[in-house]
């Protein structure tokens, strides 16, 4: 028991600290418990949200070499920390609206009610582009031809499912499919470019990423992706961020408590992926990389339908902890899928 808390505390003590920390400087300055309670409640709601993505991180970092698993998880920290929960939301307030860059950073200090507004405004976009994103993870997955484990045999041995692995460009189409349907519903031409970008800056990473595998085989050398490896997991963590981000404003309108919330869930996230990679997690539970996925795809569905209708944060979060729960449980009890 005690050799596992010690496990535990080689990856987890550093963000337990730095969290600890952060929460005395917030109160430090705001001299108000309540903050550290809301910042609280963000952070479980970062690590909920974005616990599938630990997983996936895990299986791609282990492709990678040392030196780039080291430059994701902690260059990765502050890009995650202040480029998606700082940075990202005043660009996306600067481009939506037509306030200057400066008066966006006094609105989000001095007006935190009327800049939660300006990002809420840009949700459409934010949501049309990370859906397509997303999508494109979940069906190129699900279209991975010769993966040695199934989970859900319904729908990963299902006939059509096969059938359309046999074609490099069905995650694509079926992702095209799913937009066009959307777009009838509720057409917006800015959106739907939205949602094309989301689908070629998924094509060209993974296109780079084949590439750089398939230089490295040839050369004899381990798998490795460099820097596509480590701009496709940014990518895949902001994507996944997205609804973190706009979510937190519906609990607290104050940039500094957000900013600390989320700061700690990126942390702990990036906790998990380590322990994932280090203690081959994804090897000893084989469903696990699996629930993960099926909750990208949920999550990426969630995000298309919240531009129509309402769907509480916690309910995003839950689908994907359920998802990765039953991964877990099945992969102890072997009773949803089997090995090929």
């Amino acid at each position: 028991m005690l050799l596992k808390l010690g496990t535990l505390g080689r990856y987890f003590a550093s963000s337990l600290w730095i969290s600890l920390a952060t929460m005395g400087i917030l109160f430090w300055i705001t001299g108000d418990l309540r903050t550290l309670y809301v910042a609280t409640i963000l952070a479980s709601l970062e690590v909920s949200l974005s616990f599938d993505n630990a997983v996936v991180n895990a299986r791609t970092l282990e492709r990678m070499e040392p030196i780039w698993q080291a430059r994701f998880i902690w260059l990765g920290i502050p890009i995650a920390v202040f480029g998606m929960r700082l940075l990202f939301p005043l660009v996306l307030v600067y481009l939506t609206t037509p306030l200057s860059f400066s008066n966006v950073i006094h609105t989000a200090l001095y007006a935190p009610t009327d800049y939660a507004h300006a990002l809420h405004a840009g949700y459409p976009l934010i949501s049309a582009f990370g859906s397509a994103f997303l999508f494109m993870v979940f069906f190129h997955f699900l279209f991975e031809l010769d993966r040695p484990v199934h989970w859900l045999n319904c729908i990963e041995k299902n006939r059509q499912v096969l059938r359309a692995s046999q074609y490099p460009f069905s995650a694509a189409l079926c992702t095209v499919i799913l937009g066009v349907l959307w777009m009838l519903y509720r057409p917006q031409i800015s959106c739907a470019i939205a949602y094309f970008l989301g689908i070629v800056c998924y094509q060209m990473i993974h296109s780079g990423s084949a590439y750089f595998l398939k230089s490295a085989a040839a050369a004899g050398k381990a798998m490795k992706l460099g820097w596509a490896g480590f701009i496709y997991l940014e990518v895949l963590d902001a994507s996944l961020s997205f609804d973190g981000v706009i979510g937190a404003f519906a609990i607290s309108t104050h940039i500094l408590v957000i900013l600390v919330g989320l700061g700690i869930g990126a942390l702990f996230v990036r906790s998990f992926t380590l322990y994932f990679v280090e203690q081959k997690t994804l090897s000893k539970l084989k469903y696990l990389e699996h629930s993960a996925y099926y909750a990208i795809g949920a999550l990426a569905v969630i995000m298309l339908l919240k531009n129509a209708v309402e769907i509480s944060e916690v309910v995003s979060g839950s689908v994907g902890l359920i998802f990765i729960t039953v991964g877990i449980i099945s992969s102890f009890s072997g009773r949803l899928g089997r090995r090929n």
